[in-house]
């Protein structure tokens, strides 16, 4: 179970088709007890599924060994997607369990705090790539299927699991608001003989200045910045796995309960990337991350070349067009937002009072090659001004002196609006999160395109 230790924690971060029969080769590799479905082995590293748990990973090893990293105890652990919107409610009238109340929107991949599993409405393992479709649970409802599809694809690169998830919600309740809330992009729940948390959370990551250890706490998880993107669980002999989650640097983890356990033991090593995002009700968002087993050295190594290999993209431009119905490319929107969409090609939202905004995902650019920010909008309030804020790897908030405002035309159709950032001391490093105010005025705006070149 996520435990007491993750409600409090959690909480105080505010934050259908046939079965496809392709993989069931891939079955021999199951052993008794793991808990895998379906696999895939590469010599290397072998990576499992639970099909009675939605699909969720159950099982990760190096090849030939059944020594199984993940905990799976309930349907609350193994490594699985996991999602949180609206506020918390009490709904124990309609069977909601009492440990877990009042509790959000929290559709997760395994199954319900009931155990019962999530549907696997599709899935398929041609040796390369595992995926799977899943309709998920809500965690803390009796039986209560999401109105959302998870889907997973699972892939091996060396000692490296490679993952993409994708959330698609079609949510027609009147239940939840449509909050900001942390995410757990993924929930990773390890064994707890691998009960060291390690990471790097200093000021100059990929340097390859020492690595941290992540004290234990014994009434919550800890949280940190993980300027390197990764963390790891590993035993005393400095093996286990780490989770490379790029570019997010928030992470949420440790110990709960003793040092010690293994795949059904309460204990567990838990790690969580976190990213804060407002899902709408009809909305698609997407995520990759990779896992790495090994020594911590091994893992930091893997982690320093796959950073390598995705660090070209950090000078290079970056579009987010909207092309896609529902598809909010990872943006998210204010509270005083309501109602937003993506529909036709823009992202359109109205502002409820003065200070409607737009979050961008966690996006990892170099301030020194990418020095603009262009924005394709219409404006139908009479505001006058748009401002653009922005974070950085070693300034993680808000503020008037990372920001930047342009004049726009109150009332007016699309018009083309660039944000010059060379001029800015602040627009230095890494620059990790963009906002978006485009109006300070109540009303409708609509964004064709946001682009950083």
């Amino acid at each position: 179970m996520k435990g007491k230790a993750f409600v409090a924690a959690w909480l105080t971060l505010g934050a259908a088709g046939a079965l496809l029969l392709a993989g069931l080769s891939a079955d021999a590799l199951a052993r008794p007890g793991a808990h895998v479905s379906s696999a895939l082995d590469n010599g290397t590293v072998r990576v499992g599924i639970d099909l009675d748990a939605g699909g969720a990973i159950s099982y990760l090893s190096q090849s030939g060994s059944s020594y199984n990293l993940v905990n799976v105890r309930d349907r609350g652990r193994f490594i699985q997607q996991s999602y949180y919107a609206g506020d918390e409610i009490d709904r124990t009238s309609e069977g909601q369990q009492r440990d877990w109340s009042p509790w959000p929107w929290n559709p997760i991949q395994s199954g319900d705090a009931y155990n019962h599993a999530a549907s696997v409405s599709a899935w398929s393992n041609d040796g390369q790539t595992i995926y799977v479709r899943t309709q998920p649970l809500l965690w803390d409802m009796n039986g209560e299927a999401c109105q959302c599809d998870f889907e997973t694809w699972i892939m091996l690169d060396g000692r490296t699991v490679v993952v993409r998830n994708k959330l698609t919600s079609y949510r027609t309740d009147s239940r939840w608001t449509v909050t900001s809330r942390d995410q757990e992009l993924p929930a990773v729940y390890a064994i707890a003989d691998l009960y060291r948390v390690l990471t790097y959370r200093g000021p100059a990551p990929f340097s390859g200045l020492p690595i941290q250890r992540i004290g234990d706490s014994p009434s919550s998880w800890e949280q940190w910045i993980g300027t390197e993107h990764w963390a790891a669980c590993v035993n005393a002999s400095d093996f286990g796995f780490g989770v490379y989650s790029p570019p997010r640097t928030p992470f949420l983890g440790g110990l709960y309960g003793s040092p010690g356990g293994r795949e059904r033991d309460n204990s567990t090593c838990y790690l969580a990337p976190i990213e804060t995002a407002r899902l709408a009700k009809k909305s698609i968002y997407n995520y990759r991350y990779f896992l790495v087993v090994g020594t911590s050295e091994e893992i930091r190594q893997r982690v320093y070349e796959l950073e390598g290999r995705l660090s070209a993209g950090r000078d290079n431009d970056q579009t987010w067009g909207f092309d896609v119905d529902r598809n909010f490319e990872g943006w998210t929107a204010g509270d005083a937002v309501s109602p937003v969409g993506v529909l036709s090609g823009n992202l359109s939202g109205i502002g409820t009072d003065g200070d409607p905004f737009l979050v961008s995902p966690s996006t990892g650019k170099s301030a020194s090659s990418l020095k603009k920010v262009i924005v394709r909008l219409k404006n139908n309030t009479a505001s006058t001004r748009a401002k653009l804020f922005f974070e950085t790897l070693s300034s993680y908030s808000w503020s008037e002196s990372k920001s930047k405002s342009v004049p726009i035309k109150p009332n007016s159709d699309f018009t083309q609006y660039t944000f010059d950032m060379s001029n800015l001391s602040a627009w230095t490093g890494t620059i990790t999160r963009l906002r978006l105010d485009p109006d300070d005025a109540a009303g409708r705006f609509d964004v064709d395109w946001i682009r950083i070149e």
